[in-house]
């Protein structure tokens, strides 16, 4: 009776080896096995905790630096797009408000807004580096009403 117990565990342990697959982890490059159905529909990436670790440490803060420093440029580059239509439009327009009270700045806010696709101010006023609509309204009427 044990021999029978011994031999039908030795089968269902053949079996079950048949169901493994074979991958490679993407941290160490080792080959390691892994069964289907321990893996919720999806398949390992890596042979061990200290690799998923290591990987993640190291390499994945690598890519997520890379990719802040690339958006941060972009950035840059579209603040700059916008900073000259502003300019541009400043140097056209400012005359017109040279005399604006401070609690009616809507008109201005709005002209910008559609010029850039803005539609918030804060985002039209970080582009120059202000904190208020007022300290940025007043730098404009500084340096561009007076060339008028």
């Amino acid at each position: 009776m044990m021999e029978g117990l011994r031999k039908g565990t030795e089968t269902v342990k053949e079996l079950a080896k048949k169901n493994y697959k074979t991958t490679i982890c993407k941290k160490c490059g080792k080959k390691f096995t892994y069964r289907p159905m321990d893996t919720h529909a999806r398949r390992p990436k890596f042979c061990s905790n200290e690799c998923m670790q290591l990987y993640f440490k190291t390499d994945c803060l690598k890519n997520l630096d890379l990719a802040n420093k690339v958006n941060q440029e972009k950035q840059k580059e579209k603040d700059n797009q916008l900073k000259e239509k502003i300019d541009n439009w400043c140097n056209e327009h400012m005359k017109e408000y040279k005399n604006i009270p401070m609690n009616r700045l809507t008109p201005i806010f709005d002209e910008l807004s559609k010029l850039t696709n803005l539609e918030d101010a804060r985002s039209i006023i970080r582009i120059y580096g202000f904190t208020s609509r007022k300290k940025f309204v007043t730098e404009l009427l500084k340096i561009y009403a007076d060339q008028v």
